[in-house]
Protein backbone atom coordinates (compact mmCIF):
# COMPACT_ATOMS: atom_id res chain seq x y z
CA UNK A 1 0.00 0.00 0.00
CA UNK A 2 1.39 3.18 -0.94
CA UNK A 3 0.59 6.30 1.14
CA UNK A 4 1.26 9.96 1.38
CA UNK A 5 2.80 12.11 3.91
CA UNK A 6 1.94 15.83 3.22
CA UNK A 7 3.75 18.95 4.86
CA UNK A 8 2.19 22.39 3.32
CA UNK A 9 4.42 24.98 3.69
CA UNK A 10 3.49 29.04 2.67
CA UNK A 11 4.88 29.14 -0.84
CA UNK A 12 6.75 32.81 -1.40
CA UNK A 13 4.62 35.13 -3.25
CA UNK A 14 1.62 33.29 -2.50
CA UNK A 15 -1.50 34.26 -0.54
CA UNK A 16 -4.85 33.88 0.03
CA UNK A 17 -7.02 31.54 -2.06
CA UNK A 18 -3.76 30.97 -4.65
CA UNK A 19 -1.91 29.02 -2.47
CA UNK A 20 -5.38 26.41 -2.75
CA UNK A 21 -4.59 25.74 -6.55
CA UNK A 22 -4.33 22.17 -7.51
CA UNK A 23 -1.45 21.36 -8.87
CA UNK A 24 -1.89 17.63 -9.66
CA UNK A 25 -5.03 15.80 -9.38
CA UNK A 26 -5.13 12.14 -9.13
CA UNK A 27 -8.36 10.18 -9.39
CA UNK A 28 -9.06 6.63 -8.99
CA UNK A 29 -5.45 5.76 -11.18
CA UNK A 30 -4.87 2.12 -11.97
CA UNK A 31 -2.34 0.10 -13.38
CA UNK A 32 -2.21 -3.91 -14.05
CA UNK A 33 0.40 -5.97 -15.85
CA UNK A 34 -1.42 -9.04 -16.71
CA UNK A 35 -3.39 -10.19 -13.65
CA UNK A 36 -1.00 -8.50 -11.48
CA UNK A 37 -2.92 -4.91 -9.89
CA UNK A 38 -0.39 -2.70 -9.23
CA UNK A 39 -2.02 0.66 -8.54
CA UNK A 40 -5.20 0.13 -7.42
CA UNK A 41 -7.38 3.11 -7.32
CA UNK A 42 -5.24 5.91 -6.27
CA UNK A 43 -6.68 9.05 -5.44
CA UNK A 44 -5.23 12.09 -4.58
CA UNK A 45 -4.35 15.76 -4.58
CA UNK A 46 -1.21 17.97 -4.31
CA UNK A 47 -1.72 21.62 -4.10
CA UNK A 48 0.62 24.56 -4.79
CA UNK A 49 2.76 24.58 -1.97
CA UNK A 50 2.52 21.22 -0.72
CA UNK A 51 5.29 18.49 -0.21
CA UNK A 52 4.27 15.40 -0.15
CA UNK A 53 6.73 11.86 0.34
CA UNK A 54 4.81 8.97 -1.42
CA UNK A 55 5.67 5.85 1.08
CA UNK A 56 5.57 2.54 1.08
CA UNK A 57 7.25 -0.95 0.81
CA UNK A 58 9.69 -2.46 -2.04
CA UNK A 59 7.24 -3.58 -4.89
CA UNK A 60 4.18 -1.85 -3.35
CA UNK A 61 4.18 0.68 -6.58
CA UNK A 62 5.92 4.18 -5.71
CA UNK A 63 7.78 4.02 -8.92
CA UNK A 64 4.89 2.61 -10.92
CA UNK A 65 2.84 5.39 -9.75
CA UNK A 66 5.14 8.41 -10.27
CA UNK A 67 6.21 6.92 -13.86
CA UNK A 68 2.35 7.38 -14.67
CA UNK A 69 1.96 10.74 -13.49
CA UNK A 70 5.09 11.73 -15.86
CA UNK A 71 3.41 9.41 -18.77
CA UNK A 72 6.58 7.08 -18.88
CA UNK A 73 4.11 4.41 -18.15
CA UNK A 74 0.83 4.38 -19.29
CA UNK A 75 -2.37 3.72 -16.25
CA UNK A 76 -4.52 0.88 -17.46
CA UNK A 77 -7.74 3.48 -15.88
CA UNK A 78 -7.81 6.57 -14.19
CA UNK A 79 -7.30 10.67 -14.19
CA UNK A 80 -4.18 12.33 -13.79
CA UNK A 81 -4.53 16.72 -14.30
CA UNK A 82 -1.92 18.64 -14.39
CA UNK A 83 -2.47 21.82 -13.56
CA UNK A 84 -6.16 21.35 -14.65
CA UNK A 85 -4.95 19.65 -17.91
CA UNK A 86 -6.21 15.43 -18.26
CA UNK A 87 -2.60 14.60 -19.14
CA UNK A 88 -4.27 11.38 -20.48
CA UNK A 89 -7.11 11.82 -23.29
CA UNK A 90 -5.76 11.80 -26.73
CA UNK A 91 -4.41 14.53 -28.15
CA UNK A 92 -2.34 15.66 -24.89
CA UNK A 93 1.08 17.45 -25.42
CA UNK A 94 3.10 15.55 -22.86
CA UNK A 95 6.19 16.52 -24.00
CA UNK A 96 4.84 20.52 -23.18
CA UNK A 97 3.47 18.81 -19.84
CA UNK A 98 6.54 17.06 -18.95
CA UNK A 99 8.38 20.90 -19.20
CA UNK A 100 6.62 21.37 -15.76
CA UNK A 101 6.67 18.06 -14.42
CA UNK A 102 10.24 16.75 -13.25
CA UNK A 103 11.34 13.45 -11.99
CA UNK A 104 14.56 12.07 -10.89
CA UNK A 105 15.26 8.52 -11.39
CA UNK A 106 15.89 5.28 -8.55
CA UNK A 107 19.20 4.55 -10.87
CA UNK A 108 20.52 7.66 -12.25
CA UNK A 109 23.92 5.96 -13.21
CA UNK A 110 25.99 8.52 -11.66
CA UNK A 111 29.98 7.43 -11.39
CA UNK A 112 31.08 5.66 -8.05
CA UNK A 113 34.63 7.09 -7.96
CA UNK A 114 32.90 11.28 -8.49
CA UNK A 115 31.21 13.11 -5.73
CA UNK A 116 28.27 15.26 -6.13
CA UNK A 117 30.25 18.49 -7.79
CA UNK A 118 32.51 16.18 -9.68
CA UNK A 119 29.12 14.60 -11.43
CA UNK A 120 27.92 17.98 -12.34
CA UNK A 121 31.12 19.08 -13.87
CA UNK A 122 31.55 15.96 -15.70
CA UNK A 123 27.48 16.09 -16.58
CA UNK A 124 27.65 19.70 -17.78
CA UNK A 125 30.68 19.62 -20.14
Amino acid sequence: MISFNKKCREPEGISGGEKDKEMIRIKDLKKKYGNLEVLKGISTVVKEGEVISVIGPSGSGKSTFLRCINRLEEPTSGEIRINGKNILERGADINKIREEVGMVFQHFNLYPHKDSIGEYYFRSN
